[in-house]
């Protein structure tokens, strides 16, 4: 889904950012792309290198821990 939010041809917003519905101290962040946008958006900065995703990773464990989850290898 793509989304113009502009004011005399300028762009407004790129995105937003809201409190989850699973608690107000998770962060949620919602980028908007733009109809003539390339595949990965110019607008979009890493900020640290990518982590590799196991089931020990100390985020994901936690996001587990919320909401009742497991890992599954099947």
């Amino acid at each position: 889904m793509t989304f113009n939010l502009s004011d005399n041809g300028d762009d407004l917003v790129d995105g937003v950012r809201f409190n989850s519905r699973h608690g107000d101290e998770i962060r949620v962040w919602a980028v908007f792309e733009r109809p003539n946008d390339p595949p990965r958006s110019p607008k979009l900065e890493l900020t640290s290198e990518p982590t590799r995703v196991t089931p020990k990773l100390a985020e994901l464990q936690e996001a587990f821990r919320r909401f009742g989850l497991h890992w599954d290898e099947s």
